[in-house]
C-alpha cells in the first residue's frame, strides 16, 4: 500500500535527510582534515628533526641520564618524589629512546655508544645511504630515515621515530565525540527544519483557506491579499487575476444566460400570435357551414400568419448566424448610393414620405449590397411606423472624415432617454404594452446593429422625445476610391 504524504511532511523530511547528511559528511570530513594536517604537521617535524640531527651527527660523549633516577635522595637534597609504578617508567623510558635521533653508518649498522636498537626501517635505511629521504609507517611507529651528507659525501643515515598510537587515541576520541554529538545536533536540526517548514508554508496556508472560502461561498469578488514582492505574493497576484477572470466571464455567462432565455421567451411570445392566426383562421375555414367566403379569409390571414412567421424565423436565423460568426458576406466594392435607392424601391410605403439627399460622386465601400439593402429597408421601415403621415423623414448619403454615412432622419414620436441605450437589444419595444401591429418584432434595429459591425462599421442613434429620431450607419470608405476624392 502507498502512503501519500503531504507536502508538509515532504518538506520536513527532504530538510532533516538534507541537513542530517551535510551535518554527518562535514563532520566526518573535518575529522578527516584534522587528521591530515596533524599527520602533516608530524612528517614536517619529524623532516627537520632528522635534518638537524645529520647536520650535528651521531653523540660522542654519555648517554643523557634517564628521566626518574632509581635513589629515593640525593646527598644535601630534599627527599625526592615517589616514584611512578614500574609500568608507567617503563613506558616513559621507551617513548625517550624512541624520540633519539638513531644513526647509521655506510653498511646500516647503529653508530654511537652503547648497545643501539636496530634499525625500524630497514629499507628506508638503505634508500637514505643511496641519497633518498624516505617517510613510511611500521605499526604504529611513523619513522624518518634521511641521509647524513659531507663534503665526502654521504658518510650514514639517520632515522627519527614517533609513535602514532597517541594521535590515533586522539582521532578515536574525535570520532567518538563526533558520533555522540551528531545525534543531538540531527535533533536540533530537525527542530529547526520543521519550525522552519511551518513558517514558509503558512502563507500557503492562508492563501488555501482563503480560496477555500471563496469557494464555499462562490463569492467570487472576493480577494486574497498581496502583500510583499515574494514567489507567494506573486501566487495570490496570479490567483486574484485568475479570479477576476472567472467573475467576468461568470457575469458574461450569466448575463449571456439571460440574454438567452429572453431571447427565448420573446420568440415564442412572437412566435405564437402569428400560429395563434393561423389556428384560428384553419379552424373557421374548417368549421361546419363555412362558406367559400369564409375559406378565402381564412387562406389570405393563414397566408399573411405565415408570412410574418417566414420573416421573423428569417431575421431570427441572421441574428443567430451574426452571433456565431457565420454570416455569410459576398463583400464587394460597391456604391453605398446604389444601394439605398434599391433599398428604397423594396419599401413600398416610402414612395412620397421619405426625402433623399446624395452626394456627388461614387460612394463606394467594402461590403455586401443584400445585408446593407436590409440594413436600409429594416431604418427606413421603423421611421415609417413611428412617424405619423404629415411627418418628414430624410435619408441622406455622404461622405465624412474619410467615413461613408447613411443616416435616417424622422421627425417621429422618439424615443425616452432611458430607452435609447437599450433600442438596439433583441424584441425591445420601447412600449411593451404595443402589439406587433404598432410596434414590430423588435429584432429590426438588432439586425441592423449586427449587420454593421459584421462589415466593419458602426451604428450611432440619436432621440429626442416628441421631436424624431436619427440613426446615422458608418462605413469605412475604400482607401483608393477616398485618396482619389481628397
Amino acid at each position: 500500500m502507498r502512503v501519500r504524504r503531504s507536502l508538509r511532511t515532504n518538506l520536513i523530511l527532504w530538510n532533516v535527510v538534507t541537513i542530517a547528511s551535510l551535518l554527518t559528511v562535514t563532520g566526518f570530513a573535518l575529522v578527516w582534515i584534522n587528521q591530515e594536517r596533524v599527520r602533516a604537521r608530524l612528517d614536517e617535524d619529524l623532516r627537520r628533526e632528522a635534518g638537524r640531527a645529520a647536520d650535528l651527527g651521531p653523540p660522542g660523549g654519555p648517554q643523557p641520564p634517564p628521566m626518574f633516577p632509581r635513589e629515593g635522595r640525593r646527598p644535601g637534597f630534599a627527599p625526592q618524589p615517589p616514584q611512578p609504578p614500574p609500568e608507567v617508567f617503563a613506558e616513559v623510558e621507551r617513548i625517550a629512546d624512541l624520540r633519539r635521533p638513531r644513526f647509521f653508518d655506510r653498511d646500516g649498522l647503529p653508530m654511537g655508544p652503547g648497545n643501539r636498537p636496530p634499525a625500524t626501517d630497514d629499507r628506508g635505511v638503505a634508500l637514505a645511504l643511496q641519497g633518498t629521504p624516505v617517510t613510511a609507517t611500521i605499526g604504529t611507529l611513523r619513522v624518518r630515515t634521511a641521509p647524513i651528507r659531507r663534503p665526502e659525501g654521504i658518510v650514514g643515515a639517520v632515522q627519527v621515530v614517533r609513535d602514532l598510537r597517541e594521535l590515533e587515541q586522539l582521532w578515536l576520541v574525535q570520532l567518538r565525540t563526533l558520533l555522540i554529538l551528531l545525534p543531538f545536533a540531527i535533533l536540533a536540526a530537525a527542530g529547526g527544519a520543521i519550525a522552519l517548514t511551518n513558517r514558509a508554508l503558512r502563507p500557503i496556508g492562508n492563501v488555501t483557506h482563503a480560496a477555500r472560502a471563496i469557494g464555499s461561498s462562490s463569492d467570487l469578488s472576493r480577494r486574497l491579499d498581496e502583500e510583499g514582492n515574494d514567489e507567494l505574493a506573486e501566487l495570490a497576484r496570479t490567483f486574484n487575476a485568475m479570479l477576476g477572470r472567472l467573475e467576468s466571464s461568470f457575469i458574461e455567462m450569466q448575463s449571456a444566460y439571460e440574454r438567452q432565455q429572453r431571447f427565448t421567451a420573446d420568440a415564442s411570445h412572437e412566435l405564437r400570435t402569428p400560429l395563434t392566426r393561423l389556428r384560428l383562421a384553419t379552424s373557421s375555414a374548417l368549421r361546419e357551414g363555412a362558406t367559400e367566403s369564409d375559406r378565402r379569409m381564412a387562406l389570405e390571414t393563414s397566408d399573411r400568419a405565415a408570412d410574418t412567421m417566414a420573416r421573423l424565423v428569417q431575421q431570427l436565423l441572421v441574428l443567430a448566424r451574426a452571433d456565431a460568426h457565420q454570416l455569410a458576406l459576398d463583400r464587394s466594392a460597391v456604391d453605398l448610393r446604389v444601394v439605398v435607392a434599391e433599398a428604397l424601391d423594396e419599401v413600398p410605403a416610402a414612395s412620397g414620405r421619405v426625402q433623399t439627399r446624395f452626394a456627388e460622386g461614387r460612394i463606394e465601400v467594402l461590403g455586401d449590397a443584400t445585408h446593407l439593402r436590409r440594413v436600409v429597408v429594416n431604418l427606413v421601415e421603423n421611421a415609417i411606423r413611428h412617424t405619423a403621415p404629415t411627418r418628414r423623414i430624410q435619408v441622406e448619403v455622404g461622405r465624412e472624415h474619410g467615413d461613408a454615412f447613411v443616416t435616417v432622419t424622422d421627425e417621429g414620436e422618439g424615443i425616452p432617454p432611458e430607452d435609447v441605450g437599450r433600442v438596439f437589444e433583441r424584441f425591445y419595444r420601447v412600449d411593451a404594452a404595443r402589439d406587433r401591429r404598432d410596434g414590430g418584432s423588435g429584432l429590426g434595429l438588432a439586425i441592423v446593429k449586427s449587420l454593421v459591425e459584421a462589415q466593419g462599421g458602426s451604428v450611432e442613434l440619436r432621440s429626442k422625445l416628441g421631436s424624431g429620431t436619427q440613426v446615422r450607419v458608418v462605413f469605412p470608405v475604400l482607401p483608393a476610391i477616398q485618396t482619389k476624392t481628397s
